[in-house]
C-alpha cells in the first residue's frame, strides 16, 4: 500500500512540475511574463483582467489554444487535486484490504476535504 502511495504522489507531483514548467517556459519566450502586465500583483490586488482563467471551461479553452496561463492554472489545480486522488486511493487500497474501520475513515476524511472545497469561498 505504501508503494502504491508513493509512486502516486512521485508521478502527481513530478506531472505537475512539468506542466508548471512548460507554461513558465512557454510564458517567458512569449514576453507575457514581465513585472508591467502585472501590476496588480504588485498593488497586492486581485487580478479582474480577461486574460486570467477563471472557470473550468476556460482552462480548457485555453490549454486547446495554447495559453500559458491556462497551462499554469491547470499545473496548479492538478496540485490541488493530487491530495484527493490521494484519499481516493487510499480508500480502495483499504477496500481491497477489507480493512472497513480504516475505509470509513478515509471516505469521512474524503467527505471533509469535498466539503472545504464545495463549500469554500474565497476572501
Amino acid at each position: 500500500m505504501d508503494l502504491w502511495l508513493s509512486w502516486l504522489l512521485r508521478l502527481g507531483v513530478l506531472v505537475c512540475a512539468v506542466i508548471l514548467l512548460a507554461g513558465l517556459v512557454t510564458s517567458v519566450a512569449r514576453k507575457t511574463a514581465t513585472p508591467s502586465n502585472l501590476p496588480a500583483l504588485t498593488r497586492g490586488e486581485v487580478l479582474a483582467d480577461a486574460g486570467v482563467v477563471h472557470s473550468w471551461s476556460a482552462v480548457v479553452a485555453g490549454l486547446a489554444v495554447g495559453s500559458t496561463r491556462a497551462w499554469l492554472v491547470a499545473g496548479l489545480i492538478l496540485l490541488i487535486a493530487l491530495p484527493f486522488v490521494r484519499v481516493l486511493l487510499t480508500a480502495v487500497l483499504f477496500g481491497i484490504e477489507r480493512d472497513w474501520l480504516y475505509l470509513v475513515l478515509d471516505l469521512v476524511v474524503f467527505a471533509l476535504l469535498m466539503s472545504g472545497l464545495l463549500l469554500g469561498r474565497a476572501m
